[in-house]
């Protein structure tokens, strides 16, 4: 399907720049379509809600995961190449290379692409695992402390940095890191008490800052009790950024964690704004917290905001879990205090649990759906941006 509208975008790419004029006069005669099309739809055997974003190659293929579904239902490890058919590359066993893989891989240097699984929150705490291209899968290691473990980054020190969503010394979720070779390091360990000032329940994407800082997002805790953004050195000291509070409308409950460019961090809100739909935040150092957007109380521009990424400081795409035009959510660009949906989700009947969008080299965005799709499991997306004078 396509979706029409006067949004110009320059250049899709990761240092993309965006315009949404305000009416068509300013747009030079070029008028934008998006089109939405289904690449995949998950099956089962192929796997079943994928985790995103998906992580593009220097060939230009993209790879992502598979929460469940697969050999044994403990989900997979995909390729997807242009209008070719996905190719499950791994399949997870549940046992020694543990289950449940999260959030984007990493290409890391060594041609290696890197990930964590979530584990099933008994004795299986999670993993953290490499996997070539060709779906030799190494286990690096078995998470000792903690449990339900989000997605990883690699630090500019060589080390693996991530959280756990619970458990820990704490009990409501940690932030680590993990050197090879050695144990896994809690840098924080989140509120005792899921109300304390630091947050609780980190999720989502965290980020290394400029000055080699970790930055991210708790889901809930703080002093309003609906979620925290934190700053912790990599020695281990912690610094509250923001704390959301559901009596002002500046969103709350960050699920998707952080992007950043700069010294600029950007993120949404599930919850909160005008009648509940969501936010667009960014966090600055000079200027500390500010609320980008709030997602119109119409629904036109989606509402219940999944995921959003930063594509450059005044510019962030993200995506919905309703409202739009199906009903079903939408994939939405947020510039300045201006939001447009781009396109709506096909209708689906609880809605759709989609991730953060990925923006490939030659501008189309790629984005997975946990749900919805041909058999209610999941599917690739891609939204391609074509332009008629």
């Amino acid at each position: 399907m396509k979706v029409k509208g006067w949004v110009r975008l320059c250049a899709w790419t990761l240092a993309a720049c965006c315009s949404i004029p305000a009416s068509a006069s300013q747009s030079e005669g070029m008028s934008s379509s998006y089109e939405f099309t289904v690449l995949h739809h998950f099956s089962g055997n192929d796997g079943s809600c994928p985790k995103g974003p998906l992580t593009q190659a220097p060939d230009g293929s993209w790879y992502g995961v598979t929460g469940a579904g697969g050999a044994r239902n403990a989900g997979t490890i995909f390729r997807i190449s242009g209008d070719t058919p996905l190719q499950s590359l791994y399949s997870f066993t549940g046992f020694k290379d543990s289950s449940q893989p999260n959030g984007a891989l990493v290409l890391a240097r060594d041609g290696y692409l890197y990930g964590s699984t979530y584990g099933d929150a008994g004795a299986d705490r999670g993993s953290i695992f490499r996997v070539s291209k060709q779906g030799e899968l190494q286990t690096l290691y078995r998470m000792t402390q903690g449990s339900g473990a989000g997605p990883i980054i690699h630090g500019r020190d060589g080390s693996i940095y991530g959280t756990m969503a619970m458990g820990g010394p704490t009990q409501f979720g940690l932030l680590y890191r993990w050197t090879p070779g050695q144990e896994m390091t809690v840098l924080h360990g989140f509120s005792t008490n899921g109300t304390g000032t630091d947050g609780s329940n980190p999720m989502g994407h965290i980020v290394q800052g400029s000055d080699g800082s970790l930055y991210g997002a708790t889901y809930l805790g703080g002093t309003g009790g609906h979620g925290t953004v934190y700053r912790v050195t990599v020695d281990g000291q912690f610094s509250l950024m923001h704390s959301f509070d559901p009596l002002t409308k500046d969103g709350v409950q960050p699920m998707d964690g952080l992007s950043r460019v700069g010294d600029t961090l950007f993120g949404t809100t599930v919850y909160g704004g005008l009648e509940n739909k969501g936010t667009v935040f960014r966090v600055t150092p000079d200027e500390g917290y500010q609320t980008i957007t709030r997602l119109p109380a119409d629904n036109s521009a989606g509402s219940w905001v999944n995921a959003g990424h930063a594509i450059d400081s005044n510019v962030v795409v993200g995506t919905s879990s309703a409202g739009g035009a199906n009903g079903a959510g939408t994939v939405f660009v947020a510039a300045g205090r201006m939001v447009t949906a781009l396109a709506s989700f096909p209708a689906a009947p609880f809605g759709t649990a989609s991730s953060r969008l990925a923006v490939g080299r030659d501008g189309d965005l790629m984005g997975v759906t946990c749900n919805s799709g041909a058999y209610g499991l999941g599917m690739v997306y891609r939204l391609r941006r074509s332009v008629a004078h």
